[in-house]
């Protein structure tokens, strides 16, 4: 793992990060698969970026290798949600890579999520310290401080925030296969409609105009 390149470190510890946080947001989630799912979101916050700026820092790839396997264990026993639904979409379509794919479709999802599952959400954030105004804090503001947590993440090993590759015209279709994929097959908090799913993917477009229209 040491020869990995930092976009492909950056992409697969994203991929893991995602498996462990829709196994904890699934609705099948267990005492069992919450252990696991929290010690790889910790592992991940910990240790990607040193995995992604230095390659050879093997203390840090073992501690990836020990999320990997700690969402995997976690999410082949809860299912997975959204996040995967449309990444598998965006897979096809684009060719774009699996754990890429997630990484950018993530925190639209979680806020999607929070909604209705705001107080799981919030949780993720304290069981990372990031709790910064103390134990009174509300659920909605810790679970838009995970949110915000995951995107500094991605920033930090260079994911982008947008998918250059989506098209306008794509996207209903795109959004169409997403639902149809998750509805009844995945345990998530809340279902999307094909109109709901189109606006979030919608705000991953590459490229937007001054006025707001794509471009």
């Amino acid at each position: 793992m040491v020869g990995l390149p930092p976009p492909v470190t950056a992409a697969t510890g994203m991929d893991a990060l995602t498996h462990a946080v829709e196994s904890y947001l699934a609705l099948t989630s267990t005492p069992q698969t919450e252990r696991y799912a929290t010690a790889a979101i910790k592992l991940v916050f910990a240790n990607l970026p040193r995995a992604y700026s230095e390659g050879s820092d093997v203390e840090a790839r073992k501690a990836m290798a020990m999320a990997s396997y700690y969402a995997g264990i976690a999410f082949t026993r809860t299912s997975i949600g959204y996040v995967h639904a449309i990444a598998h979409t965006l897979g096809a379509y684009y060719r774009t890579p699996h754990g890429l794919a997630n990484a950018i479709v993530l925190p639209h999802v979680l806020e999607f999520s929070a909604v209705v599952a705001g107080k799981r959400v919030a949780q993720m954030a304290r069981m990372l310290g990031i709790d910064a105004t103390g134990d009174a804090a509300g659920d909605a503001a810790l679970a838009r401080a995970f949110i915000d947590a995951v995107r500094d993440l991605m920033s930090r090993v260079g994911i982008p925030a947008t998918l250059e590759a989506l098209k306008p015209n794509d996207i209903a279709a795109i959004a169409k296969q997403a639902v149809a994929e998750a509805y009844m097959n995945y345990p998530v908090p809340r279902y999307m409609t094909e109109t709901e799913c189109g606006e979030l993917v919608g705000r991953m477009l590459g490229r937007v105009a001054v006025d707001g229209s794509c471009a």
